[in-house]
Order: C-alpha cells, then sequence, then structure tokens
C-alpha cells in the first residue's frame, strides 16, 4: 500500500479527496434526515409518548455522530493547531455517539417488547447499559494510550491492531439485541417485528464490513437506513393509530348525538312546557331553552373536531334550564365562568352536568340539590369543574353501566385534545368532575 502512494501519490491524494467529499455529503444529508425525522416524530409524540421519545433521541443521536464524523473528515490533514484538536476530538466523540446510538436501540426494543410481551427487561438492559459503560470506558482508555486508533505526521485518522475493538462492541450489543428480538418477537405485530429485524441486521453488517474495509463509513450507511426503516415502521403504526382515531370519534359523536336525541328527553320536554304553558309565561323561556338546544345539538352533527368552550356553555346553559323547569327548582344552578377562550370537544360538559343530575342530586332522597359549574386557567390547563351536592359514587369504577358516559368522554378528551378528565367523589356527598386542557 506505501509503495502505491509513493508511485501514484497524486491520483491517491486525488481519490481520498474524492472519497472525503462523497463521504461528507453523504452523512450531511443522512444527518438533515434524521433531524427533520425526529422533528416529525416530536410532533406526533402523543400517539405512543415513551417509544416516541426514545426513537427522538436515536435519531438526534445519530445526526450528532454523523456531524461528528464530517467534522473529522473536513479537518483530516489539517496541520494547523485547529485542524489537530478538531480531528481528536470529533473522532472520539463520534464513537461516543455510536455507544450511545447502541444504548438507545436497546432502549427502544425493551419497552416495545414489555408493551406487547409484558415481560420486564431490566436484566437485558442491565446488560445491555453494562456493554455500553465498557465500550466508552475503552474508548476513554484508548485516547490515553492510543491503542485503538491514532494520527499520523500530518494529522490524520488511522486504525491500530485493536481498531476493531468498537466494532465488536457493537455487534456484541446488536446480537444481543436480534436475540431478544428472536426470543419475544412473536409478541409484535408482523411489520413491526420485521422492520426491528432489518433496523438490528443492517448495523451488524455495516460494522462487520468496516472491520474489515476502511475507507467507506459502511457502519454510518447501515445505521441511516436502519432508522430510517424505524421511522417508517413508527409513521405506520402513527397512521393506522390516526385511522382508528377517526373512527372511534366518529362512532363515539354519533352515539352521543343519538343520546342526546333521545324521543324521552323530548317527550318530557314538551310535556314540561305544555304544562308551564298552562298557568305561567315561564313556557316561552322553556320553549327558547329547547329550541337553543335542540338547535346546538344539530348544528354538531357534522362536526368531528373540538368547539369554542363559550358554545359548549351556552348548550349546558340551555340544557339546565330545562332540568330546572322540569323538576320545578328542585335543581339549584350556578356559574362561575372566568375562562372560556379555548376549545373542547362537544358534550363534555352537558354530560358532566347530566350525570350530576341524574346520577347524583334525583338520587337523593330529597331528590333536590345544587350544581355549580366553573372554568378557570392555571398555568398548563384550562379547567372546568362540574361540582355537585349528589348522592357521590365509587370513582374507582367508571366502566360500569351507570358511568359509561364518564368513561366514552375521558376517552374523547384524551383523542381529540390531549385533554384529561378526573372525577372526586365521595358517597353521600357529592361529586365533582373536573376537566383539563392543555393550553397552547
Amino acid at each position: 500500500m506505501c509503495d502505491i502512494r509513493e508511485k501514484y501519490g497524486k491520483v491517491w491524494e486525488n481519490i481520498m479527496d474524492t472519497l472525503r467529499l462523497i463521504q461528507v455529503s453523504i452523512e450531511l444529508w443522512g444527518s438533515f434526515f434524521s433531524l427533520s425525522f425526529a422533528i416529525l416524530v416530536f410532533v406526533t409524540r402523543r400517539f405512543e409518548p415513551v417509544a416516541a421519545r426514545q426513537l427522538m433521541v436515536m435519531l438526534i443521536i445519530h445526526a450528532a455522530a454523523l456531524g461528528s464524523d464530517v467534522l473529522a473528515w473536513l479537518f483530516r490533514g489539517d496541520p494547523s493547531v485547529l485542524g489537530y484538536y478538531m480531528v481528536r476530538v470529533s473522532n472520539f466523540c463520534y464513537f461516543l455517539f455510536l455507544f450511545l446510538v447502541l444504548a438507545a436501540l436497546s432502549g427502544y426494543v425493551s419497552y416495545l417488547v414489555k408493551i406487547y410481551s409484558g415481560r420486564n427487561m431490566r436484566i437485558w438492559q442491565s446488560v445491555e447499559m453494562g456493554i455500553t459503560l465498557c465500550a466508552v470506558l475503552v474508548l476513554i482508555f484508548s485516547r490515553v494510550f492510543g491503542f485503538l486508533y491514532d494520527f499520523d505526521g500530518k494529522n490524520r485518522y488511522y486504525r491500530t491492531e485493536l481498531g476493531w475493538l468498537p466494532g465488536a462492541f457493537g455487534v456484541l450489543g446488536l446480537v444481543l439485541i436480534l436475540w431478544i428480538l428472536v426470543r419475544y418477537g412473536k409478541y409484535m405485530k408482523k411489520l413491526e417485528r420485521f422492520s426491528l429485524y432489518i433496523s438490528v441486521g443492517l448495523p451488524i453488517v455495516g460494522i462487520l464490513m468496516q472491520m474489515f474495509h476502511y475507507g467507506i463509513s459502511y457502519t454510518n450507511l447501515a445505521l441511516t437506513c436502519a432508522l430510517l426503516i424505524l421511522f417508517l415502521g413508527y409513521e405506520h403504526e402513527y397512521t393506522a393509530y390516526m385511522v382508528n382515531k377517526e373512527r372511534q370519534l366518529n362512532e363515539a359523536r354519533i352515539r352521543q348525538i343519538n343520546r342526546q336525541m333521545q324521543p324521552h328527553f323530548i317527550f318530557n320536554s314538551l310535556a314540561t312546557i305544555r304544562a308551564l304553558c298552562r298557568n305561567s309565561p315561564e313556557g316561552v323561556e322553556a320553549i327558547n331553552a329547547l329550541a337553543g338546544f335542540l338547535r346546538g345539538t344539530m348544528e354538531l352533527l357534522d362536526r368531528s373536531d373540538c368547539i369554542a368552550a363559550q358554545k359548549e356553555f351556552e348548550l349546558v346553559r340551555q340544557y339546565l334550564t330545562l332540568m330546572q323547569k322540569r323538576f320545578a327548582g328542585a335543581v339549584q344552578v350556578t356559574y362561575d365562568l372566568q375562562d372560556e377562550d379555548f376549545a373542547i370537544p362537544p358534550f363534555v360538559v352537558q354530560t358532566l352536568a347530566e350525570n350530576a343530575i341524574k346520577h347524583g342530586i334525583r338520587k337523593k332522597n330529597t331528590r333536590k340539590g345544587s350544581i355549580c359549574i366553573r372554568s378557570y386557567a392555571t398555568e398548563f390547563f384550562h379547567v372546568i369543574e362540574i361540582q355537585d351536592d349528589g348522592v357521590g359514587f365509587d370513582a374507582r369504577n367508571l366502566k360500569n353501566e351507570q358511568n359509561t358516559g364518564i368513561y366514552n368522554t375521558m376517552q374523547r378528551l384524551q383523542l381529540m385534545c390531549g385533554g384529561m378528565l378526573e372525577i372526586e367523589s365521595k358517597e353521600g356527598t357529592g361529586t365533582t368532575a373536573k376537566v383539563f386542557v392543555p393550553r397552547g
């Protein structure tokens, strides 16, 4: 090899310059795409927060590794003081980031295995972290004793006799991940299992090729392709999740509308109005309330998104007005609405108010009670409270027949706006339902 360099020195330098240009271009694009994929995963992180976070970490660390390798190539052969330090720091960071990608990949796979199989993966994760820690320690000691790689008089990187050792650590960690996939992959979806096999197998092949051939960074190419496959697998699952979410929302909306339009509710309201019209002009108010409620309900038939909280509160006012007329003042209602400038899934507050009356106040011995509706803003949430002094219930069991409306409301809040519903109830005392809608 030295004879070739001496005889064809200029040609060799031209080849290396071309190789460096190609390598830098590929790795810059790889770093750009990795960061772009990380941003896309961040946008869809609500789908699977833990897996999304781990995938983002992998993509960002991989982008940092590619960036470090780009700097190593750019300053390769630079005799300046800056070049001296940049080559050494960038090469060290490159190996360090690769080991961290391995640790992040093991965490990602272990999480998926735990989700699908229910197995505790702490021991295996400890082994993987141990391999990563050993690799990092070897890398640190290598910079002191120079037994993995070194630099020649022209400030160019070259591998020593033990230069294969970082690759050996990488292959060992990846083989363990592959073994876990073989053992527990049967619990996963076929497409996800296939993407993980490819994503682990490609880096193994790349590292083995890198150990026996220096010049082209097969490891970086293989890792970039592997993370691209992981990203595509994640996006496929996200798309399926969104389709299922839309289906669930449509079904929930139809059920909710049907429930709001129950014939007995309309008939009871009309009977109340008829009785009121005989003796009092309050019947006009009741008719207006029913018309407003029906009009507001019909307007939401084609809505699959959130509505203004002010509109929801107006719908609730009309509903509670009818309930007060129907039960002849047995239900007292107060409002304290300090925050109305946000969006919320339709019928959320109305459903909770209806539960407060039907399953709380009207089940008291006196069949009388009060309900208070509040809204206010905190640092992170818009909050709505629906408080009643009814009979209360066991809030730990929200899936029984009586509490189906509350459970469905929880699901709609989470799916449509990332919101939450908290129920505080004490039997014989009353119930407070708190709706939390994220701000911003």
